[in-house]
């Protein structure tokens, strides 16, 4: 059920029946740059088949405001959502080299960083530590 609402939401399925509202707009009326600014989505499994470091993947959190091209603002909240998730000292470290816990803690980073309306997880505290989920 989860899973399946945020891949309706996030439009990788449509709906067999109904529609959806994201703050009172239907989802299928909002273009994807403004549907990408007002919601952020992190799923249960998250791979990625790129050699990343952290903050460079953090940075992809920008990507919907930015379009690739990161200015002041972007690396500010770059750099807030790296220290929220404690993870400013890892920032440099590919993330094929990190700790089951401290990827989640990116990509959680990467969809702070994104900063939307609304976030929505999918099982959020998997692989993490007892420190880091509550």
């Amino acid at each position: 059920g989860k899973s399946t609402l945020l891949a309706l939401a996030s439009r990788l399925i449509k709906p067999s029946s109904g529609e959806i509202y994201i703050d009172g707009m239907n989802l299928k009326d909002y273009k994807e740059q403004i549907l990408a600014q007002k919601i952020s989505i992190l799923k249960q499994q998250n791979n990625i088949n790129l050699r990343l470091k952290v903050e460079e993947l953090v940075a992809f959190g920008r990507f919907p405001h930015s379009q690739g091209r990161l200015n002041a603002n972007d690396k500010i909240k770059i750099n807030e959502a790296l220290e929220y998730m404690g993870l400013s000292n890892l920032k440099n470290e590919f993330l094929d080299t990190l700790s089951g816990g401290q990827k989640q803690r990116a990509f959680i980073a990467m969809i702070i960083a994104q900063d939307t309306e609304f976030i929505m997880f999918d099982e959020p505290l998997n692989n993490l530590d007892m420190k880091h989920s509550v």
